[in-house]
């Protein structure tokens, strides 16, 4: 990807908007989710419905958006639109894509959560 991995100072945008604990929801609820969504996402591609995987797809959108994990996010918006556009060949790329960032974003968001504990 050509975007950066990581936008450091979304945690602190996030902060502004609603202090140390919102901040400490969303990085929580992001882990949460990449400890299940990269084995959901290739059970609900193998399902005989895209939709499914379109809507696993689309549940990490805003947390990591908020947590500031760009590719991530990207990864995760270029499997939604590859079913909405009917683009099925390219979902097994794009599942290898996305446990990529996951596996990258996933140290940073142990890191940030320990870090913002002490701030909350």
């Amino acid at each position: 990807m050509t975007e950066l991995d990581h936008d450091p100072a979304a945690l602190d945008n996030l902060a502004a908007l609603g202090g140390a604990s919102l901040v400490l929801r969303v990085l929580q609820t992001l882990a949460e989710l990449l400890e299940r969504l990269p084995k959901e996402l290739r059970e609900a591609s193998a399902a005989p419905s895209p939709e499914l995987l379109q809507r696993r797809a689309h549940s990490i959108l805003s947390a990591s958006g908020y947590a500031g994990e760009t590719n991530l996010r990207a990864a995760a918006h270029a499997i939604e639109h590859a079913v909405r556009s009917g683009d099925l060949a390219a979902i097994s790329a794009l599942l290898d894509q996305f446990d990529r960032a996951a596996e990258a974003a996933m140290p940073r968001i142990v890191a940030a959560i320990t870090a913002w504990k002490y701030r909350a």
